[in-house]
């Protein structure tokens, strides 16, 4: 039996908005601890500075937490062994 258009509307919007975040959100997203002002204040002043994707809805900050994912990839450095068989074509 199919879903009703409502549920998948319903499932889609729920979707949308649950890779939204907050800097509490993203804190905790990150790894530390959101409880902690000194860790808020680190990432509000990257997104000061431009360093981190986000959207400013009046007062508030939001993250795309798929935007943050595709910021963390580009970030990574690629070790020594990666680096050795991406030269060599290994695999």
């Amino acid at each position: 039996m199919a879903p009703a258009v409502a549920d998948l509307r319903k499932a889609d919007y729920v979707a949308r908005r649950s890779r939204f975040t907050d800097l509490y959100g993203l804190t905790a997203y990150l790894g530390k601890d959101p409880a902690n002002a000194k860790h808020r204040k680190a990432i509000y002043m990257d997104v000061y500075r431009g360093r981190i994707p986000h959207i400013k809805r009046g007062k508030s900050l939001l993250f795309d937490l798929t935007e943050i994912d595709a910021w963390l990839e580009s970030l990574r450095r690629v070790s020594v062994e990666e680096a050795i068989e991406n030269a060599c074509g290994v695999r």
